[in-house]
């Protein structure tokens, strides 16, 4: 679901930023992405297909976040920094991708022990 969502907000970023800029973009898929992990970390246990639109929506939010970095590295890299602009960022995004799985991890474990009424 969450690959879906990503597709599908990979797919209309450029249409959107024909009409608005990066940053509006970025701060948009922030802003939701935010706006989705409250909205579930409050709200009682859902069904399935709950959960896989939420997924869905996740998956929108970070496409908005992360597909206009390109354009972002290529605009503001001078020429002789570019390699290492770029090498930058994606070390950068594998070094806070790592970090929110572990979170996923460690937060889905609570939530499971929560559900199924089990000790910590």
């Amino acid at each position: 679901c969450y690959g879906i969502g990503a597709g599908v907000g990979a797919v209309g970023v450029p249409r959107l930023l024909k009409q608005t800029t990066e940053r509006s973009v970025m701060l948009a898929g922030a802003y939701g992405f935010a706006v989705f992990a409250a909205t579930l970390a409050i709200l009682p246990p859902m069904p399935f297909p709950a959960l896989a639109g939420f997924w869905a929506a996740f998956g929108v939010a970070s496409s908005l976040v992360l597909t206009p970095n390109g354009l972002v590295i290529t605009r503001s890299a001078i020429n002789d920094d570019f390699e290492v602009s770029v090498a930058t960022a994606l070390n950068v995004g594998d070094v806070l991708c790592s970090k929110q799985l572990c979170r996923v991890g460690v937060l889905s474990y609570f939530d499971f022990a929560r559900t199924n009424n089990r000790q910590l």
